[in-house]
């Protein structure tokens, strides 16, 4: 959300949000630790507590359609329900990272932000 804000600035150049970009995509990274989901984790918690909701619990276990299945294949369950949140949590911060990396990693908006820095060091 921050990211978001920073970047529709009037005043954001291509190379500033570019910098930006990378210290979200650090600032991810860093959250991608087992102290980082731990401390998420003991939050959540709290704040669940507070609010007086139930505890986590696993979602209710379907069977697939014979249609779906191929092979013998069966899908892993965690033993814990933190494990099953751990794995959760660091699929989406995966998955952010990504999208941002995707969004700046890009043959023209390099092009753009090179430009845009050889004419403000023009004028």
């Amino acid at each position: 959300d921050n990211l978001s804000k920073t970047l529709q600035a009037s005043s954001m150049s291509a190379a500033e949000g570019q910098k930006i970009a990378n210290m979200t995509i650090c600032t991810l990274q860093f959250m991608r630790s087992d102290e980082s989901f731990q401390m998420f984790w003991k939050s959540i918690r709290q704040k669940a507590s507070d609010l007086k909701i139930n505890e986590p619990v696993f979602p209710r276990s379907r069977k697939r359609p014979s249609r779906y299945e191929y092979g013998s294949c069966d899908s892993e369950i965690p033993d814990d329900i933190e494990d099953n949140y751990r794995h959760i949590y660091y699929e989406a911060l995966d998955l952010i990272i990504q999208g941002i990396k995707q969004r700046f990693d890009q043959p023209g908006y390099k092009l753009y932000s090179s430009l845009e820095t050889l004419i403000v060091k023009a004028a």
